[in-house]
């Protein structure tokens, strides 16, 4: 990899701490933050991230399918990169947090803010995790139909 982009070995591992970091560094989950504080603060929570989920992510396995969907399975099937991912989901989740804490006007740390978002990347991920393991292709219509459903979950109060 280092060579094909005519880097150095120590400047990727500058850019990439460890060999994980490789598959799992992404901007994501900025846009998600970012898409979060772009929606009307008065609509309900649930539907802007489903909103802003389908929008982001959709838009990225529309461009991107192969090599996400190639992403998720690396996730799914490594078990240091699984590990890995579950380290990076705090960071995540505090990005979330923040971006709902400013809609709600409450503390990042706001215990309920940490569960709702929480709640939103253990849903995320399912919907990822699930579309790599039924989708032979890349096909971004079935994860926007795996995202829907999970934000549905969400939004009836985690009942079934």
């Amino acid at each position: 990899m280092a060579e094909a982009a005519e880097v150095s070995l120590s400047t990727v591992f500058r850019y990439f701490p460890t060999k994980e970091d490789l598959v799992l560094t992404d901007e994501y989950d900025t846009l998600l933050a970012a898409g979060i504080r772009a929606r009307p603060a008065d609509e309900p929570m649930v539907e802007s991230i489903r909103r802003v989920t389908v929008e982001t992510l959709g838009e990225i396995a529309a461009q991107e399918g192969a090599e996400l969907l190639q992403r998720i399975r690396l996730i799914r099937d490594v078990p240091a990169i699984r590990g890995r991912s579950a380290e990076q989901a705090a960071r995540i989740a505090a990005l979330i947090s923040a971006a709902l804490a400013e809609r709600a006007g409450r503390p990042a740390d706001d215990l309920e803010l940490r569960v709702v978002s929480a709640a939103i990347l253990a849903a995320l991920q399912e919907a990822m995790l699930s579309w790599a393991a039924e989708s032979p292709t890349a096909a971004p219509d079935a994860l926007i139909a795996l995202i829907d459903r999970s934000m549905d979950v969400l939004a009836r109060g985690l009942t079934l």
